[in-house]
């Protein structure tokens, strides 16, 4: 009985331990659930929320780019607008054009300044500006001042230019004359005028000697920023002359204001038609080219002999339209506007 008794008791209490360790486990199972479950709510919560963040800060972006653009288009028409309304024959920092104003549209405003580079303010990231290009000079054309004879921008001399020595101009030319360091093709006469060239009288290379074989080849005119010979390289953006030698930020910011990439002369005219060349044109041409400029016949006539007998070599004067050229003589000037002769018949 008493060992029945204990088996008993003893399976009894086993059961009984067997299942209370059973509850217990079921328990700490659904505990375990139950915060795996709440974790994982809390991540897609967070990243929800995140997401719920980043869509309105990408819509608010979104505005916000789409009102600059229209700011700025506002901007760049105002410019457009200003500039054909300026219809005279020149240009001073007292047209409207050169004058600093400011408009606001909704929510956003902006500057039309004629120094943006200057002092620097808060502000200055919303201006826009029209400058006048023309009178900057041009990287791509001006030179080192070698030349005296008025045949080309080249003979701007870059020199000028506060902070640029003459080793930092002659590092600006090789660099837009690439590796083999002649405009051009070394060598090459790349705009076939080497004939002409050599027999115009003007020393258009500016070395000292007038007609010299070989003038024509590796001139600076040559270099020809929009359509580049050989291995030129010219300066597309004003911050890329940063990269030669010797440029640094200090230069940069000293010069930067007097220099562009975009005052290029392509010797044509406003309707777009190439200008005359009076070292070459005949009469005719010059003397219509004169009166296009305004010129009277009569006189547009006279002048376009005149500077025909003053430009050729031999000294029998030019007759056209019953004008008489005058040729050269240590007397007087040959270009006379108000002196007419006439051609008996």
């Amino acid at each position: 009985m008493k060992l029945g008794t204990v088996e008993k008791g003893s399976h009894s209490a086993y059961k009984v331990r067997r299942m209370y360790l059973f509850s217990g486990n079921e328990g700490q199972m659904a505990l375990i659930l139950v915060l795996l479950v709440l974790g994982i709510s809390a991540v897609v919560g967070v990243s929800f929320l995140y997401r719920m963040r980043l869509e309105v800060k990408a819509v608010k972006s979104f505005g916000d780019s789409l009102r600059a653009d229209y700011l700025a288009q506002a901007g760049i028409e105002r410019a457009i607008a200003t500039l054909k309304n300026d219809t005279n024959e020149y240009d001073d920092l007292y047209e409207e054009w050169a004058q600093d104003f400011k408009e606001s549209l909704g929510e956003g405003r902006y500057y039309l300044a004629s120094n943006p580079h200057g002092e620097s303010t808060k502000e200055d990231k919303e201006k826009v500006g029209i400058f006048d290009e023309a009178s900057k000079i041009n990287l791509n054309m001006a030179g080192a001042g070698h030349s005296t004879q008025g045949w080309t921008p080249y003979e701007i001399n870059l020199g000028k230019l506060e902070g640029l020595s003459q080793s930092k101009v002659e590092a600006i030319l090789k660099y837009r004359y690439g590796p083999d360091g002649a405009p051009g093709v070394r060598g090459k006469d790349d705009d076939k005028d080497r004939e002409a060239l050599e027999s115009d009288g003007i020393d258009n290379d500016g070395d000292g000697a007038i007609d010299e074989p070989g003038e024509g080849v590796d001139e600076p005119d040559e270099f020809r920023p929009d359509s580049p010979y050989g291995d030129d390289n010219p300066f597309e953006t004003l911050e890329e002359i940063r990269l030669v030698p010797g440029i640094g930020e200090k230069t940069f910011n000293r010069i930067r204001d007097y220099i562009t990439i975009y005052s290029y002369d392509k010797n044509v005219n406003k309707k777009g038609a190439l200008r005359t060349n009076i070292n070459t044109a005949s009469p005719d041409e010059i003397s219509r080219a004169l009166q296009r400029g305004g010129l009277a016949p009569d006189r547009a006539h006279q002048l376009a002999v005149n500077i025909v007998d003053f430009r050729d070599p031999d000294s029998y004067p030019t007759e056209y339209q019953g004008k008489c050229g005058i040729e050269k003589t240590p007397y007087i000037n040959e270009v006379m506007p108000f002196f007419t002769s006439s051609v008996s018949a």
